[in-house]
């Protein structure tokens, strides 16, 4: 069993030799790049644990796919999941030496994909037991994803003219702070694709209580933007879960109690129940996001190759 760690994680292959050696070798441990096995994650390839006496993390689910799917057995195939924004301009000759190409190169932005590797490794590691703190993991990996990955999308263009009117919508208006950037980031990323921004997610809200008390913190804390809860579902659009993921982060951890500001501060239901219900889908949303400067990054090398 081939493994690499990484701080205080070990990660472990699910592929037998046979068929990891039909990956790019760049994608293969021990010596798989931190943008590479972050994606591997992420299709729900490699275990993890955090030290030698803690159990195994077996994470079994494709979250680069919108809605997330259980991957069942591990299978070559789902690598194709990563680069599936293909742009049918773009000739790829021999793909495993173009991902390798593009992982290789790309190993200058190693620091920011290990940060972002350690919270989603954390995130796995206490979703079912505690998940604020898997919460709270997903919401740092949002911090370092706000201001860094639209640097790696500018850096990464070869149109310098639309990069740079890109730059301008980034920075345009009231947009103070890293987070706000980042919104009008998401908006230049996706605005080709109608369908990923109007993509409906379902969260399936497992609280053991009934859903009266919490709809009502619900209406008074989401006021400004769009959902609805039928039947026990959450219904969110993906351009609106950066301002949901910031809210519910703010009315639970912020409380501001002096202000009159609304809060998640029920005692009538289990907010870790609520945590539990929507990380996977805040997982999901950023898992789409993470794909997509990955795949704007492999075709950019391509195009300048």
């Amino acid at each position: 069993m081939k493994t690499r760690n990484i701080g205080i994680y070990e990660y472990q292959e699910r592929f037998s030799d046979l068929k990891q050696d039909k990956l790019p070798s760049s994608m293969q441990l021990p010596t798989a790049t931190n943008e590479a096995l972050l994606l591997r994650i992420l299709l729900g390839q490699i275990n993890l644990k955090k030290n030698a006496t803690s159990g195994l993390i077996r994470p079994r689910t494709n979250y680069l796919r919108l809605p997330y799917v259980p991957t069942g057995s591990t299978t070559y195939s789902a690598i194709g999941d990563i680069f599936s924004s293909i742009d049918n301009k773009v000739n790829i000759i021999d793909e495993n030496n173009d991902i390798d190409n593009y992982f290789t190169q790309n190993r200058r932005n190693h620091d920011v994909h290990e940060k972002v590797l350690f919270e989603i490794s954390s995130y796995f590691v206490n979703q079912q037991q505690a998940p604020i703190t898997a919460f709270a993991h997903l919401y740092r990996c949002l911090e370092y994803m706000s201001y860094s990955f639209p640097m790696l999308y500018a850096a990464k263009s070869k149109n310098y003219k639309g990069t740079f009117t890109d730059l301008k919508k980034f920075f345009s208006g009231d947009t103070a702070g890293e987070l706000k950037f980042f919104h009008k980031f998401l908006q230049v990323l996706f605005e080709d694709e109608e369908t990923t921004l109007k993509y409906e997610f379902g969260i399936n809200l497992l609280l053991s209580n009934p859903l009266d008390c919490f709809e009502r913190e619900c209406r008074a804390i989401y006021k400004s933007f769009p959902y609805a809860i039928e039947n026990g579902i959450l219904q969110i659009k993906f351009e609106n879960m950066l301002e949901f993921f910031i809210t519910t982060r703010n009315r639970f951890f912020h409380m501001l109690v002096g202000q009159g500001q609304e809060n998640f501060s029920s005692i009538d239901y289990d907010i870790g129940e609520y945590f539990k219900s929507i990380n996977p889908y805040v997982l999901n949303w950023l898992s789409i996001i993470i794909q997509k400067i990955s795949v704007y990054g492999f075709y950019s090398s391509l195009i300048g190759s």
